[in-house]
């Protein structure tokens, strides 16, 4: 709970701080996608150039039609503020669930639950309804018991769990060199008495402690579990080892701390700063396993928001390729007119990109990356880049086989001559039919994909249908 609260405190502090120091004087307005926290983390990227250079080609891509200037760390900054949002809520569950209590004990309306095994008794309020008969009852409800098959599971789960904890440092009972855990109580049932018969003349005592001797012993201890009416003897026989100087520091630094424990008058215990002539130093144990676990959840929600951003470029991608792979014929077409028109390669390119921006303007049209594309290229030939390398860019920034087949009969044509432009415009015109059959194979196929599930939960509901009513014939 305190962790969750320190989290968040650091996530609201972070934003507060870096508003107040960075971008207080910049005009910065608070959007949900835009956190103070996100942008400074985002800039720390930026500076240090830790993202690939191919996702920020891909955006580009992507956000050929849109009129804003969103970029790779646009998005690492709206991936971080959801980010940041989606731990902030993960802290409030985490709180809410730690703190909700309460059980449910009437189910279906004819049964009553029992409070589980060890719990106390419960009062239940039900409100009885019949014909005529509207009142209302309470009900004290006794927590389950065991019967004798699960008291003796339990005793030998409690004789396991001893066994398991009972040596602490030590090898083994035939090795004992430090204290012993004599367990007195059952962690995971109150209700079991665990009691120990020492028989080992001071050389262990009831609370574990060995005090080793100047020879081996042996110690009988005999464990004593007791559950109502069912009792249980084990025999355990220990092996002492002689004492040693070097191995009983541990013992020794307890046994101070246990005398200095006692003197409760004073506020502080001072530890020894050396044993048997060697220098000791103390640290204190922090358990940080709930830190560990927020920041194993943390990170997945921060991957799985990247991964879903990424996963969504990808799928941008997809449909703007499918989208120019569709428009490609219709280009083609208009190229094919202009130039039967008369008109040059930059020509046809102009009288294409003209009209694409009036109907754009018009409404008459949606954009579509692909003139968007061929707009940014006769951009590129206006501002005295050579007509060659601007196809061969518009060909490498689609990235596409059709398109670069294209950027290549351009350059061709301006190296050649327009000879034989528009003989291969021609057969492009016919190469695009057999593309376009084959892509139309593919998609549906891939629709049949799609329908593979629906089909699979129709068939499962039929099973049901017909199975349920033998079932419960029977």
């Amino acid at each position: 709970m305190i962790i969750c609260v320190v989290l968040m405190l650091i996530i609201i502090l972070g934003n507060c701080t870096v508003y107040m120091v960075l971008l207080r004087n910049k005009g910065y307005r608070f959007d949900i996608y835009q956190l103070p926290l996100a942008i400074y983390i985002t800039e720390l990227l930026k500076e240090r150039r830790l993202i690939k250079n191919e996702w920020n080609d891909n955006i580009r891509k992507i956000n050929m039609t849109i009129d804003n200037n969103d970029d790779i760390y646009s998005v690492f900054n709206k991936c971080l503020s959801v980010a940041l949002i989606i731990i902030c809520l993960l802290l409030v569950v985490i709180m809410y669930t730690v703190n909700r209590s309460g059980d449910r004990f009437i189910n279906d309306g004819y049964t009553i639950t029992r409070p589980d095994y060890g719990k106390l008794k419960k009062r239940v309020k039900i409100d009885i309804n019949g014909n005529g008969t509207h009142e209302s009852a309470e009900f004290d409800i006794e927590p389950y018991k065991l019967n004798d098959k699960e008291i003796n599971n339990l005793l030998d789960d409690v004789k396991e769990y001893i066994d398991n904890n009972i040596c602490l440092d030590n090898k083994s009972l035939e090795e004992v060199n430090s204290n012993l855990n004599l367990i007195d109580s059952y962690p995971y049932d109150s209700e079991v008495t665990i009691s120990w018969i020492v028989d080992g003349e001071g050389v262990i005592d009831y609370d574990g402690v060995v005090n080793r001797q100047k020879e081996d012993k042996i110690v009988e201890l005999v464990l004593q579990l007791d559950y109502m009416d069912i009792s249980r003897e084990y025999s355990y026989k220990v092996k002492v080892l002689k004492k040693d100087e070097k191995s009983d520091v541990i013992a020794d630094i307890k046994k101070s701390v246990e005398e200095a424990n006692n003197e409760t008058d004073t506020k502080i215990i001072n530890l020894p700063k050396k044993v048997n002539g060697e220098t000791i130093t103390y640290t204190e144990s922090k358990d940080n396993s709930s830190t560990f676990l927020l920041i194993i959840l943390a990170s997945v929600c921060i991957i799985a928001i990247f991964y879903s951003y990424k996963k969504d470029i990808d799928n941008k991608i997809n449909m703007r390729n499918e989208e120019m792979i569709m428009d490609y014929g219709e280009v083609i077409h208009k190229f094919q007119i202009m130039l039967n028109a008369g008109m040059n390669i930059t020509k046809a390119f102009e009288k294409i990109c003209s009209d694409y921006k009036k109907n754009i303007r018009s409404n008459m049209a949606k954009r579509r990356y692909v003139y968007e594309e061929m707009c940014f290229t006769y951009s590129e030939i206006l501002s005295n880049k050579s007509s060659q390398e601007a196809f061969r860019e518009f060909g490498r920034r689609i990235g596409l086989v059709p398109y670069i087949r294209f950027s290549t009969i351009l350059i061709q044509s301006l190296k050649l001559g327009n000879d034989k432009l528009i003989s291969q415009i021609e057969l492009e015109a016919l190469e695009i039919v057999k593309e376009r059959k084959e892509y139309i194979k593919q998609n549906a196929g891939r629709v049949s994909n799609y329908l593979l599930f629906p089909m699979v939960i129709m068939l499962g509901i039929s099973i049901v249908i017909i199975i349920l009513p033998a079932l419960l014939t029977l």
